[in-house]
């Protein structure tokens, strides 16, 4: 991975949502998942379309004590083969949802708990 910012390295799901969708994910699941949001996001520009940047906005959420990065296209020019090209060449390796398959990322979340369990 070729980011700075040391919270990269701990990711365990990446989902694309936009801010709207993930307060509402929050305010569903917040208490059940114990979801402690990271208030301090990014803007990474991913790749440039006709000289114009193509960037997406990421925030960070514990949930079930794994952290999970949430990200959203935010700029005026969005080009998904950029972003999705982005996504697979920095989170090797990590499962990848939406929104709506929020459930799956749970799913994998306490499946790697479960693990973590199972060695000590």
């Amino acid at each position: 991975m070729n980011l700075k910012d040391k919270r990269f390295k701990d990711v365990v799901s990446v989902i694309e949502a936009t801010y709207f969708e993930q307060i509402t994910l929050w305010g569903l699941n917040n208490t059940k998942l114990n979801w402690k949001e990271d208030y301090s996001g990014l803007l990474i520009e991913v790749g440039l379309l006709n000289n114009m940047g193509t960037s997406i906005c990421i925030t960070f959420a514990t949930i079930l004590d794994r952290l999970i990065c949430f990200y959203e296209p935010t700029s005026l020019v969005v080009d998904y083969r950029l972003i999705n090209n982005w996504i697979k060449d920095n989170f090797k390796n990590i499962s990848k949802h939406d929104a709506m398959n929020f459930n799956n990322c749970i799913l994998h979340v306490k499946d790697l708990n479960a693990k973590e369990i199972k060695n000590d």
